[in-house]
């Protein structure tokens, strides 16, 4: 086990800095900065750079409307390098942090919380939810639960690379699938843009072609009209677009994102017809491929227990939810966030059997439409989906 952490003296007072609505405060080496209710320019390449993460982007925080007038903007320098960014809310007895994803080091979590706790003695309790925690011996009595995972791929420097670490049964298998597709559709291309170069038609034929594939397998298709905009949107500012022709056509491809030096998987679709081609396979494997080319460092294929992001490599990255309290007297004085981990982590856990029967099903079956037990669990799993926004709309009520 290591050490205890020794948590240098905070010294010096708060202090205005130009600007009225930040204050300052050195701990040692470190400038700690808050910028109060509101978000500077610089955050949008520094949130990018330090966490390459979709949900701690400023273009998803805005998509999403998670920005709002009483957000704030904590930030800690190392002489003159940026080291940590927080955007966070504070509302009646608790701070919430609403960028997420990101990795979190015992000292950047105790710093936060000593210069939260000190500044706003009303504050009892300060939430996270979906970061990567690395803490031990922490000062504040907290309580920790799990959350879905990211499938994460740290690419290599080539193809040849990456196809090498692929299983010999993979490799086959995306040989085998050009070849066929390349010989019986000569015409087959798969060409990627920016976001911002990408037609607008082209976006809307991918999402309706994922859609399609849903109904070809009898799945629900959980996107909304809503949701789609936002896709559309967040494809503008921060996409990369793979689009599949052939004759001219389009019949398949990708839609991601690119946070830093990360490609986020999101959508990849194709048309149901081609099938026998493997074409969602390919699609997935000429993105990478892509990303590689490109120069980006990792590719993730955000949540969820499918087998083919094993596959191509794919590891999962372990995220938690964490309620950090004032005091163990705190805590006892504030049973609904107690309630809200609790059924956090039922909730989490209930989605992680059915995800798990589910992919055993898909295991144990040919490819083809969802039989009636496969419809259940998905009617369950987007049930589970819809109960923890509810209840955590509700419990920020509070």
């Amino acid at each position: 086990m290591n050490n205890p952490i020794d948590y240098p003296e905070i010294i010096g007072a708060f202090s205005s800095d130009h600007d009225d609505s930040m204050l300052q405060q050195r701990e040692n080496k470190f400038l700690i900065s808050c910028h109060e209710n509101t978000v500077p320019g610089f955050v949008c390449n520094a949130l990018e750079n330090l966490y390459g993460d979709l949900f701690s982007s400023l273009p998803y925080l805005e998509t999403n409307t998670k920005i709002t007038a009483d957000t704030s903007t904590y930030v800690v320098r190392d002489n003159d390098s940026i080291i940590t960014v927080l955007l966070f809310q504070r509302k009646k007895n608790q701070v919430e942090v609403i960028n997420k994803g990101m990795e979190i080091s015992g000292d950047d979590l105790r710093r936060f919380c000593d210069f939260i706790f000190e500044k706003y003695g009303t504050v009892d309790v300060i939430l996270f939810d979906s970061i990567q925690l690395q803490i031990e011996n922490f000062p504040y009595p907290c309580q920790r639960v799990d959350c879905p995972s990211d499938i994460v791929l740290d690419l290599p420097a080539t193809r040849k690379d990456y196809l090498a670490t692929l299983g010999s049964k993979t490799r086959g298998n995306i040989k085998r699938a050009m070849a066929r597709l390349s010989s019986d559709c000569p015409s087959f291309r798969m060409t990627f843009s920016d976001g911002n170069l990408a037609e607008e038609k082209d976006l809307y034929k991918l999402i309706n072609l994922n859609k399609a594939r849903m109904n070809h397998i009898n799945k629900v298709y959980a996107r909304e009209s809503e949701e789609i905009q936002k896709v559309i949107g967040l494809s503008k500012t921060s996409g990369l677009i793979g689009v599949a022709r052939i004759d001219g056509s389009v019949c398949g491809g990708s839609i991601g994102y690119i946070v830093g030096s990360t490609h986020i998987g999101h959508i990849v679709s194709h048309d149901p017809k081609y099938d026998k081609y493997s074409l969602g396979m390919l699609s997935i494997y000429l993105t990478i491929c892509e990303c590689i080319d490109r120069g980006y460092k990792r590719f993730n294929f955000m949540s969820g227990n499918n087998h083919y992001k094993s596959l191509f490599g794919g590891a999962p990255r372990s995220l938690e939810s964490i309620a950090i309290y004032r005091s163990r007297f705190q805590l006892a004085l504030n049973p609904q966030f107690a309630l809200r981990m609790i059924y956090g982590r039922w909730i989490y856990r209930s989605r992680l059997w059915v995800q798990l029967k589910l992919a055993a099903l898909k295991k144990s079956k040919a490819e083809g439409k969802l039989d009636a037990q496969s419809k259940i669990l998905y009617f369950i799993l987007d049930h589970l989906r819809t109960m923890k926004d509810r209840a955590s709309g509700l419990m920020k009520r509070f």
